[in-house]
């Protein structure tokens, strides 16, 4: 049992929250979608499957993006637990670097700016994305 590779265990950890998480994220964003949305598109012929993929899951995912980030954002930062399950990540590899010269400092000042940079690429795609997926709700106003 304890002969596997701990990164299968980190990854398995993660998915399982990931999952957890996105479901409630994608649920609640379906919510916020007006029954009136499927009716209409039921009414003009559409299967409930072609509505669900044509008109609600577009208009979910503008409401669901930013959530999705954050998610996205907390596992980022989460990864930083897996060295509990000994595997080699970031911090990891910083306190075994701090601990040849004992300095711990400069360390950890890498580990900030390393997750510094990734969270802020992170929120510039995030943003990105959901500007593109509103895109619909900026015609025919005044930005």
């Amino acid at each position: 049992m304890f002969d596997t590779n701990p990164i299968i265990y980190a990854i398995i950890v993660f998915a399982l929250i990931a999952v957890a998480n996105l479901s409630e994220v994608f649920r609640s964003a379906i919510l916020t979608i007006d029954p009136g949305q499927k009716e209409a598109a039921l009414m003009v012929g559409l299967t409930p499957i072609q509505a669900y993929y044509r008109i609600i899951i577009p208009q979910a995912l503008v409401s669901a993006v930013p959530n999705i980030g954050n998610l996205t954002l907390n596992i980022l930062k989460g990864t930083s637990l897996a060295f509990m399950m000994t595997v080699q990540e970031v911090t990891a590899v910083a306190k075994t670097a701090a601990s040849y010269t004992y300095d711990y400092t400069e360390a950890y000042i890498d580990i900030f700016i390393i997750y510094f940079i990734l969270g802020t690429i992170l929120q510039i795609i995030f943003k990105y994305l959901e500007r593109y997926l509103g895109r619909h709700k900026l015609r025919g106003t005044v930005v």
